[in-house]
Parts: structure tokens; C-alpha cells; sequence
């Protein structure tokens, strides 16, 4: 049965002027149990698993817990994989939260490439109904924002989409395209980040 390693995770924290509460950024680096590299390494990589106030990461912690239940969430620890339980998962969590650091470090910690997908033609009125007027729109609107930034290429796997690429440079841009609509069960637009551990911080 394939299932989920979790090696490592951090947490930052950013409150914008004017705002009330901070917003977080969890991100976790981990890996499928089945998903190797052609040199055989397994393939691990940074994710943002959630974002927003500090009741919505613990929420998705929560609902992560539940996979520790049936052993579709693991711990990886150096060469070792081991079982933990949903209660040992959140206590992880919550420590981490609780010593999260100011959002200017994931620059410190990431070099961050956000990528778009989003079709050649005009969107289907299929499509417009599934992801929304509005957010066709405000996707259009950053790609021309950044147009001379992106580097373009198909989708390896459906040529009539195109995949725009860019690397993220600070602050209010990061906060700009984690603010776009995330489309998990779209495949013809979606918004991801690809986060590239800087060597110096690689342990």
C-alpha cells in the first residue's frame, strides 16, 4: 500500500498593516512511498499544505492525523520510517506553529518558482462554471501582470494547456499567488510552488 513520509515541516508567519490576525504558510517536506527518481532516490519535495490563520493549519493538521490512524502517514526520520500516531502528529505540529518564524526567512530558507496552468483557447463554459468567471479572471490578470517573466511551455500531458513558470522575487508576490483560487480537482487551471531548498539550509 503506497502511502505519505513526512520528513520535515516549518512554519512562517506574516501580518500585513491593517490586519487583525497573522496569517501562516505550513509547509511540509514530503514524499509518496512508491514514487522514486530514475537514479532510485525517492522523490521528496516542499509542499504548502495549508495557509491562513492559525485555527486553519491546525485544522488541516487534524485532518492529516487521521491518515497516522491507518498508516497512510508516515514519519521519516533519517533513514527510518516510522509509525506515529494522530495524537503525536498534531503535538509535532502545534510545536512548530507555536515557534513559527517571520515570513521574510522562507526566502533565506527557499529559492520559490510558482507555476500556472491554464488553457491555449478560450475556457469552456464548462470550465467557467467549475472555476468561476472571477477567477479566470484574476488569473488572466497575473499572467499579463508577469508576462514578460514566464516561461512557457505545454503540458506534458495535455499539449492544449500551457504552463506558465516564474520565479517568485518577494514578499507581496508570494502573497500574491498564494491569494489566487487553489483549483485541487481542476485540471485545466491550477496554481502550484515549487520550493527549492537552499543548500546552506539542507541538514
Amino acid at each position: 500500500m503506497s502511502y505519505t513520509i513526512e520528513y520535515k515541516r516549518k512554519v512562517y508567519k506574516n501580518k500585513e498593516k491593517g490586519d487583525w490576525d497573522e496569517r501562516y504558510f505550513a509547509l511540509a517536506k514530503q514524499g509518496d512511498s512508491n514514487y522514486y527518481e530514475q537514479n532510485g532516490q525517492r522523490v521528496i519535495d516542499w509542499d504548502l499544505i495549508s495557509k491562513g490563520s492559525d485555527c486553519s493549519i491546525v485544522e488541516e493538521v487534524c485532518n492529516r492525523a487521521g491518515s497516522c490512524e491507518g498508516g497512510r502517514l508516515k514519519r521519516g526520520v533519517g533513514f527510518q520510517i516510522i509509525s506515529w500516531t494522530p495524537e503525536e502528529y498534531i503535538s509535532v505540529w502545534r510545536e512548530t506553529i507555536k515557534n513559527a518564524f517571520p515570513l521574510e526567512k522562507i526566502f533565506e530558507d527557499f529559492d520559490i518558482e510558482v507555476a500556472i496552468t491554464f488553457p491555449k483557447d478560450e475556457p469552456t463554459e464548462d470550465l467557467k462554471d467549475r472555476v468561476g468567471e472571477y477567477s479566470l479572471k484574476r488569473v488572466r490578470e497575473a499572467l499579463k501582470q508577469y508576462a514578460e517573466d514566464w516561461y512557457t511551455e505545454d503540458d506534458y500531458y495535455h499539449p492544449e494547456l500551457t504552463v506558465y513558470s516564474k520565479d517568485i522575487k518577494d514578499i507581496p508576490q508570494f502573497l500574491q499567488f498564494c491569494d489566487l483560487p487553489d483549483w485541487r480537482r481542476s485540471r485545466e487551471v491550477k496554481r502550484s510552488f515549487n520550493f527549492k531548498e537552499k543548500q546552506i539550509n539542507k541538514k
